[in-house]
């Protein structure tokens, strides 16, 4: 089911601290999280908690995959240090073809004319 979220937890400087998904409440649930997290949220909380969803109705493999890839890239407070698969594709280099360079190609005939 497409029901999934991700969300960030950011500090009064506007810095994510947390990155999660979630699905119905969780990003303002306590469940689940760090010591630390929870406290961080109990002092933020009504007023100054700042949650911010960055997508949303997702399937819960896709919502994981870019919650993990944002915790590698952001490197939150609470979150512990994700491991991310990344593929990467090395491709070869095209080679080069006698038009990138004219002055090595050879000179065509000219076209026959009918006189």
């Amino acid at each position: 089911m497409n029901n999934f979220y991700v969300y960030q937890h950011l500090n009064q400087g506007g810095q994510c601290v947390f990155v999660g998904m979630g699905q119905h409440n969780g990003a303002w649930c306590f469940k689940g999280k760090k010591e630390a997290h929870v406290e961080f949220m109990k002092e933020a909380m009504p007023s100054n908690m700042r949650v911010i969803v960055i997508t949303h109705a997702m399937e819960e493999s896709k919502a994981k995959a870019l919650c993990e890839a944002s915790i590698v890239a952001l490197k939150p407070k609470f979150n512990k240090e994700a491991k991310v698969e990344v593929e990467v594709k090395a491709e070869k280099p095209a080679e080069k073809v006698e038009a990138d360079n004219p002055s090595k190609q050879k000179p065509k005939s000219a076209p026959k004319t009918s006189e």
